[in-house]
C-alpha cells in the first residue's frame, strides 16, 4: 500500500480533508530505520505521534526482574508514542523494529505550531488520538478482565492485574 492510501485509510485522518491531511503531513518528519533499531525507548522522554508506514515493529516492557514481555506487534497504519506526546512524561515502554520500517514522526514542538495556526486540524488530530487510546483502553479492559476472570491465572498475577486496572480506569 503506498504511502498516501496508509495516510488516507489511517484513523488519524479520520473526517480531515486532503488539504488538513497535507497540512499535517507538511509538519511531519519522515524516517527509514533498519531491522533491529530502537524507536522508542522506556524512560526517555522524547514527545512525538508516530504513524508507521511500512515494516513491523514490536512494543516491549521492562519487567522488575529486567525480561522484556512484548505487549504488541505493530503494522503499518499503527500509532504509536501518544501518551509521552500528551502527557509529555516518560515514554512507558520501548518500541523497536523487526524489519526495515518507515515512520512519520509529528513532533510536538510542530504540533504546537498547529496548534497555533490551524486550530481546527489540531482539534481533529486530537480527537483522532483520542479516539485510538479509547478503542485500546477498551481492548486492555476487556484483556483485564479475562486474565482476572481467567481459572488459569496465579493469584499474584490476578491481585497484580486488579491493582493495574483499578489504576486505569478509577
Amino acid at each position: 500500500m503506498s504511502t498516501h492510501a496508509l495516510l488516507a485509510e489511517s484513523p488519524l485522518f479520520l473526517d480531515m480533508t486532503p488539504e488538513e491531511c497535507s497540512v499535517i503531513v507538511q509538519l511531519s518528519r519522515f524516517d527509514e530505520y533498519p531491522t533491529g533499531k530502537t524507536l522508542l525507548r522506556e524512560g526517555t522522554r522524547r514527545p512525538a505521534l508516530h504513524l508507521l508506514l511500512s515494516g513491523e515493529c514490536v512494543v516491549v516492557k521492562t519487567l522488575r526482574h529486567g525480561a522484556e514481555h512484548q505487549l504488541a506487534l505493530l503494522r503499518p497504519g499503527a500509532l504509536f508514542g501518544e501518551i509521552a506526546f500528551f502527557d509529555r512524561g516518560e515514554h512507558s515502554s520501548t518500541v523497536r523494529s523487526l524489519s526495515p520500517v518507515e515512520v512519520m514522526e509529528l513532533s510536538w514542538p510542530m504540533f504546537e505550531e498547529l496548534r497555533s495556526e490551524r486550530q481546527e486540524i489540531a482539534c481533529k488530530l486530537t480527537y483522532n488520538t483520542a479516539r485510538i487510546m479509547a478503542e485500546r483502553f477498551r481492548k486492555m479492559h476487556r484483556y483485564t478482565v479475562d486474565l482476572i476472570d481467567h481459572p488459569a491465572v496465579e493469584t499474584s498475577e490476578a491481585s497484580q492485574l486488579t491493582s493495574l486496572h483499578s489504576a486505569m480506569f478509577h
